[in-house]
C-alpha cells in the first residue's frame, strides 16, 4: 500500500488492509531516516519493522511539457519498490494507493508489471467547492486515466463519487469506502474514569490553514461567551495561519478561554476528546473529516457543516447539529443548540454508531472484497 501524503491516517487504512491481506506499506517521506535500501538511494528499511518502507520522490518534471512521460521516474521508483518487495516477501497481488494525484504513475505502472491496482479517494479539489483548491482540466484528465485502469476506485463518501461523476469521469468501477477509525484508540470515557468538570470544553482537530474556519469559531467562540456561556475551547492542530490565529484570539479577549495546542498524537488527541463535552469542525469545506469520526467514536457530540460527507455521518439530532459552511453566526447557533441540550447527548449511543460504520474491522470486510474482486484483475488489458 502506498500511503496517502501528508496526512495522518494513513496508517489506519494499513491497519484496517492487514486485517484481511499481508500488507507492505511505502510511504512517501523527504528524506530517509533508516538505512537505504542497497543498491537504492531512494528507498528506506527498517530492519524492525519489515513490512514497511521509505520512498523519497523524484525531482518532478514539467508535466505541461512532457505530458505522462513526466511519470517516468514514478514508474521507475516504484518499479524498484515493487521489485524490493517481492524478493523480501513474495508476489504482489495488488497495489493500492490514496488520491488521484499521487497515482499518476499507476497506470503505467499497471502496463509494464501486470499488477492491478485500487485507489482510495479523499480529494476535496473534485468537489470544485473547496475554497482553497480547485481541480483543474488537466486534474480532471488525470484522475480520468487513473480510474479509467483502476481494478476498483473508492471515494470515501457518497459525496464524492457524485462530485467525480459530475465532472463527466464516469469510466471506471467505483465502491464507496470510509476513512476507517481504531475505536480501540478513540472510545468514551471507561468505566471510573471521572467526567469532565465544568466549564463546558469545547475541542476542535483541524489543520490551521483557511478552509478549516478556526477563524469563524473564534468570532462563534466570542459572540456565546458574550452572552454568558461558560466556554473553554482547545484547537488541536498546526499550520501557517497559528499567529494570525492566536492574535485573533487576544483581540476577541478569549486568551483565557482558547488553547492552541499544536500538533498531537493520536493518544494525545483521543485523550483530549475524552476529557471534552462538544467537537466543533469549523471548516468551510469537508468531505469525510476522520477528526469527526475520531470524536464521534468517543462519543462527542459534534458541530459540523453542512457540507460534503458530513451530512453522511451527522445524521440525526442525537448526534449533533449541522449548520451553513462560513457563516459565523450559523455555526454559533449551533452551538448554542448542542449547549442547550448538553445533558441529553448519550455517549455511548454515539460512540457505537460510530462503532459500526467505521471501524477498522468493518471497513476490513469491505476492502476484502474490494481485494478479492481487485486481485483477479492481474494481467487483464487495460
Amino acid at each position: 500500500m502506498f500511503l496517502p501524503p501528508g496526512v495522518t491516517f494513513g496508517e489506519n487504512w494499513a491497519e484496517a488492509a492487514r486485517r484481511v491481506a499481508e500488507v507492505v506499506t511505502v510511504a512517501p517521506v523527504e528524506r530517509l531516516r533508516g538505512a537505504p535500501v542497497p543498491g537504492l538511494g531512494f528507498l528506506g528499511h527498517d530492519p524492525e519493522r519489515p513490512a514497511a518502507y521509505e520512498l523519497v520522490a523524484p525531482p518532478e518534471l514539467p508535466r505541461r511539457l512532457l505530458g505522462p512521460l513526466a511519470d517516468a521516474p514514478w514508474v521507475r521508483r516504484s518499479e524498484a519498490v515493487l521489485a524490493t518487495v517481492e524478493a523480501e516477501h513474495g508476489p504482489v497481488d495488488l497495489v493500492h494507493g490514496h488520491f488521484y494525484a499521487a497515482c499518476r504513475h499507476l497506470p503505467a505502472l499497471r502496463r509494464r508489471t501486470g499488477i492491478p491496482y485500487v485507489v482510495t479517494e479523499h480529494s476535496s479539489k473534485l468537489t470544485r467547492r473547496n475554497p482553497d483548491q480547485a481541480v483543474t482540466a488537466r486534474g480532471v484528465r488525470i484522475a480520468r486515466a487513473v480510474y479509467r485502469d483502476a481494478a476498483m476506485v473508492l471515494p470515501v463518501a457518497d459525496s464524492l463519487l457524485g462530485a467525480i461523476r459530475a465532472l463527466g469521469i464516469t469510466e471506471g468501477r467505483y465502491r464507496v469506502v470510509p476513512n476507517p477509525v481504531d475505536v480501540d484508540r478513540f472510545h468514551p470515557p471507561r468505566t471510573g474514569e471521572l467526567a469532565p468538570p465544568p466549564p463546558v470544553r469545547l475541542v476542535c482537530v483541524a489543520r490551521l490553514a483557511h478552509v478549516k474556519g478556526v477563524d469563524l469559531l473564534l468570532d462563534a467562540l466570542g459572540a456565546l461567551i458574550g452572552e454568558g456561556a461558560d466556554l473553554t475551547l482547545e484547537v488541536i492542530g498546526d499550520g501557517d495561519l497559528r499567529a494570525e490565529l492566536e492574535a485573533r484570539r487576544d483581540r476577541l479577549g478569549l486568551a483565557g478561554r482558547v488553547t492552541f495546542a499544536g500538533r498531537r498524537d493520536a493518544d494525545a488527541i483521543a485523550t483530549a476528546l475524552r476529557h471534552a463535552h462538544v467537537f466543533v469542525l469549523p471548516s468551510r469545506w469537508e468531505n469525510l473529516p476522520v477528526a469527526l469520526l475520531e470524536a464521534q467514536a468517543t462519543g462527542l457530540p459534534a458541530v459540523a457543516p453542512d457540507v460534503g460527507g458530513v451530512p453522511e455521518v451527522l445524521t440525526e439530532a442525537a448526534l449533533g447539529v449541522r449548520f451553513r459552511a462560513g457563516d459565523a453566526g450559523a455555526l454559533a447557533g449551533a452551538m448554542r443548540s448542542v449547549l442547550d441540550r448538553i445533558d441529553r447527548f448519550d455517549r455511548e449511543r454515539i460512540a457505537t454508531t460510530a462503532r459500526t460504520r467505521f471501524a477498522l474491522g468493518t471497513v476490513a470486510g469491505m476492502l476484502e472484497e474490494v481485494y478479492a474482486t481487485a486481485a483477479t484483475r492481474r494481467g487483464a488489458a487495460p
